[in-house]
């Protein structure tokens, strides 16, 4: 989320007049993509990721969470 926001305000200091909203749509589902892909990517269980850490730690942490950003990934694809 903290992301999201970052680019909205990042595309309203940016804008001058008014906000096309089309515009700052497909910027914030761009920028959600790309956060969900490497959040996604970065929990996969292998050598010097996360993800490899977080299953170690706990499995059931790690299903969670990596089910939450493969969601967020496939969310926000299908809300292109």
């Amino acid at each position: 989320m903290l992301i999201l926001f970052t680019a909205f305000v990042g595309f309203f200091c940016g804008t001058s007049g008014p906000i096309p909203f089309s515009l700052l749509l497909h910027t914030l589902t761009g920028t959600a993509l790309a956060a969900g892909g490497a959040a996604a990517f970065n929990l996969i269980p292998f050598g010097p990721l996360d993800g490899a850490k977080v299953f170690r730690w706990n499995a059931g942490i790690y299903v969670l969470v990596m089910g939450a950003a493969i969601a967020s990934l496939v969310g926000t694809w299908y809300l292109l």
